[in-house]
């Protein structure tokens, strides 16, 4: 529609809803309604325009449209648009909700050679990536990267999704392993981070463990969450105890 097309090109910068560049871009993309988003992206500074095509590639990466975001990045390549980090990140976290991180890690490496540094953002999401497609090895070998080649420091993301996918592949060691390195590296866990071990103990079907990690949630000052009872209720269910 037109309209969807105007309101596009007048978005302002900053404060802009992300609903509002969802529910646009999408339009864009189910129409595929090239012509139009050319008009749009090919008004004003270059720095304007990156923005614009950063846009359109976060709204077909929302549509779960990778091969149209692609295109969108093809596109900036050819108008010699600048890229940056948005403009990756964007499509490697496209690529790794849909488990394909081989095309995660094709854009992290067209990211380094284009300069552009990968951030801790970047780093969680290939991590992430990683866990959910049940290779944790592969996880593992990014977070010693982060700590041994001067990139950002892992952060509590890094560590819990690490931490959950270890337990989801029945490897608690290592996972009660990396709570403590990442509590002597001065990080705090969080809900979600014990949320993991407590899951992780349900499906070990040890309710004991289950509680005495609920328990320890509590004693550091955090609140339990609807997961964070579920996974305590499971646990029980698992072994027997209800």
């Amino acid at each position: 529609p037109r309209h969807s097309s105007d309101r596009l090109s007048v978005m302002p910068r900053e404060g802009m809803g992300w609903v509002t560049v969802s529910s646009v871009s999408n339009q864009l993309a189910r129409a595929r309604l090239h012509a139009q988003a050319d008009v749009n992206v090919n008004e004003g500074s270059s720095g304007d325009q990156t923005l614009k095509y950063n846009k359109l590639i976060t709204g077909f990466v929302r549509s779960q449209n990778m091969r149209q975001a692609v295109g969108v990045l093809k596109k900036m390549e050819e108008e010699n648009i600048p890229c940056d980090a948005w403009t990756y990140n964007s499509l490697i976290g496209g690529f790794a909700k849909k488990r394909d991180m081989a095309s995660a890690e094709k854009y992290t490496q067209k990211m380094k050679k284009a300069g552009i540094r990968p951030s801790v953002i970047t780093q969680n999401t290939l991590v992430s990536g990683y866990c959910k497609s049940g290779k944790v090895k592969s996880a593992l070998k990014l977070l010693t990267q982060m700590e041994e080649e001067g990139l950002e420091q892992p952060n509590v993301k890094t560590y819990t999704a690490l931490i959950d996918g270890l337990g989801k592949t029945g490897n608690s060691e290592a996972a009660l392993a990396l709570f403590n390195k990442m509590n002597e590296r001065g990080v705090d866990p969080s809900v979600i981070t014990y949320n993991s071990i407590i899951s992780m103990f349900a499906k070990k079907k040890d309710a004991a463990q289950a509680l005495e990690w609920f328990q320890r949630l509590q004693d550091c000052g955090l609140a339990p969450d609807a997961h964070s009872y579920g996974a305590l209720v499971h646990a029980h269910a698992q072994a027997g105890a209800m």
